[in-house]
């Protein structure tokens, strides 16, 4: 860069409006492709998500992990308990109460239809899905996140002391400002004063 002479000082928002367009091209491409790759049925992540390894032959195709495979089955087995008695309590009524039961809980019994096909999908043949199980497995689970939850309250009592002492910071230095032009208009108006005198 001539600083001298200032030739680049002319054309830096020339410059500036060039780039930000390439920017922005470049960001189109981008996203077109990702957007290609998605429509063509390829995943565009670069690793796969728990549950799914790479495969070793198409790094397109990604194949079950065995060893995270029962993890993942439990996590929609958990997910399906809930739906699951709603579906039940809709079964168990006629009439009107149903129609109305059914109307409160639409969605509930969708995601039940839902994740049951999902289920059925997942399970090997032979494993069976009972509610005992998954009663005992999030009990097991329940018991394991007390000290997750202490934690995460740990923070969130930081975080709240944090933000009163953001708050209080900003507050002083309000007050501050206004004492501030409360004396300056004090001063101004004793001047005035003294001058008229």
């Amino acid at each position: 860069m001539d600083t001298d002479s200032g030739f680049d000082d002319d054309f830096l928002p020339f410059r500036d409006v060039i780039n930000e367009y390439y920017a922005k091209d470049i960001s189109k491409k981008i996203k077109s492709t990702f957007k290609a790759k998605c429509e063509s049925g390829k995943h565009v992540a670069s690793s796969p998500p728990y549950g799914y390894l790479k495969d070793s032959g198409d790094k397109n195709r990604w194949v079950i992990d065995e060893v995270a495979a029962p993890i993942v089955r439990r996590i929609f087995r958990m997910t399906y308990e809930p739906y699951k008695a709603v579906y039940d309590m809709s079964k168990s009524l006629s009439g009107l109460k149903k129609m109305k039961y059914d109307k409160e809980h639409e969605h509930e019994l969708a995601m039940y239809e839902n994740t049951r096909a999902d289920l059925k999908m997942l399970l090997s043949e032979g494993e069976r899905i009972t509610p005992k199980a998954w009663r005992t497995e999030r009990e097991r689970l329940e018991k394991e996140m007390p000290t997750l939850r202490n934690e995460r309250a740990r923070a969130c009592h930081d975080l709240a002391f944090a933000e009163v002492i953001s708050y209080n910071k900003a507050n002083l230095e309000r007050v501050e400002q206004n004492e501030g032009r409360q004396q300056d208009k004090m001063q101004s108006r004793g001047k005035r004063r003294e001058e008229e005198l």
